[in-house]
């Protein structure tokens, strides 16, 4: 499934880790049991409670607040709490909260770095929803539901994710008062729903770029003048297609210039690296020229710092080998033995006035 939202452009290159964001390297599960059957704390990559602007049915517009979480099998009514939700005594978890009216609309957020080393232009998520409690004081026109969106910051820019949506399973109507609601086993078949899809970040324009920090949201917001059900976040799973840098029709695992466009993939020395981005084309030890120059190897033979391309004398660390080239017959000292070099020496025997002098002592 591909769920996209014509119009909307969203850059989450832009965010930075915030304190409390997990590494994400491509997968991400989180099943909550780590809580435990008597934990009031969410997983530290997660914050969960009211929003920080107090709202009522509307989509997320500003930061959450952690709150503590009530362990909880679905037998608590009281409305306007967070809850560690699972069997009395178990370790299975989920959490989520039951809306009111005075502290609103509810959150559960879990924030990702984007530590793939490259792009994110596809996710895919999954989740269960569940309930554990049905509260409805009367029916209404529309379903209670959780609902899923992704930003770039913790507070601000949410773009709904639609598809995502877990519709509370039971909607029977109660009597008014919060005891008058029932316990239902979440775990149950009839009372959860597996939710998943994938999300094209790239149809819908955005990119999550390397680093980048990005935040789940499931929402719950209050319902109208009834109670609110006991629903549940659980199992989540969150994997990632890493882009590729220069979108030319290559991944970038199969593209030998990732981030240059090439589609033709031309290589013409055959190392691997496209002729695009290769500054030595036509030499497979080299994709850039270094400092003897490409068809020429960068080596120090004699380890003094100098490569042999501009080491007088590349076998001597010393650099004395001058003096002993000339006493063998280099008399001009041009690094070669020729006609020059006898009639140099003829010079100095016959005292003609050469200008050559002989440097060995």
């Amino acid at each position: 499934m591909l769920f996209v939202a014509a119009g909307m452009f969203l850059c989450l290159g832009l965010a930075g880790a915030a304190g409390g964001a997990v590494s994400f390297t491509g997968n991400y599960s989180e099943n909550f049991d780590s809580i435990g059957a008597g934990g009031k704390a969410a997983p530290a990559d997660w914050v969960h409670g009211t929003y920080s602007n107090t709202q009522n049915r509307v989509p997320p517009g500003s930061t959450l607040n952690n709150t503590s979480l009530t362990p909880d099998d679905g037998s608590n009514g009281v409305k306007g709490a967070s809850y560690n939700y699972g069997p009395s005594g178990g370790n299975d978890r989920a959490i989520r909260s039951v809306c009111t009216t005075n502290s609103g609309d509810r959150g559960t957020q879990v924030a990702l770095t984007n530590d793939t080393g490259a792009g994110i232009t596809e996710l895919t998520l999954g989740y269960a929803g569940e309930q554990w409690r049905n509260n409805e004081g009367k029916a209404d026109e529309k379903p209670e539901k959780i609902r899923v969106y992704i930003s770039l910051d913790p507070g601000s820019g949410f773009v709904y994710l639609g598809g995502f949506d877990f519709d509370a399973p039971v909607n029977e109507e109660r009597g008014s008062n919060e005891g008058d609601g029932f316990r239902l086993d979440g775990n149950a078949d009839a009372n959860r729903r597996v939710i998943s899809g994938t999300i094209d970040l790239a149809s819908l324009g955005i990119t999550i770029d390397a680093g980048a920090t990005f935040y789940i949201t499931w929402h719950d917001w209050n319902d109208r003048s009834t109670r609110d059900h006991a629903l549940a976040v659980d199992d989540v799973t969150i994997t990632a297609d890493v882009g590729e840098c220069d979108a030319d029709g290559i991944e970038d695992d199969q593209d030998n210039c990732p981030c240059v466009d090439n589609p033709g993939q031309e290589d013409s020395d055959a190392d691997g690296t496209g002729d695009v981005c290769d500054q030595c084309p036509d030499d497979p030890a080299k994709i850039e020229p270094g400092v003897c120059g490409c068809g020429v190897a960068d080596v120090d033979s004699d380890g003094d710092g100098v490569e042999d391309c501009e080491d007088p004398c590349p076998d001597d660390p010393a650099d004395e080998c001058g003096e002993e080239c000339t006493c063998k017959g280099d008399m001009n000292d041009d690094d070669q033995i020729d006609l020059d070099d006898l009639q140099a020496l003829a010079g100095i025997l016959l005292n003609a006035g050469s200008p050559f002098v002989v440097l060995c002592e």
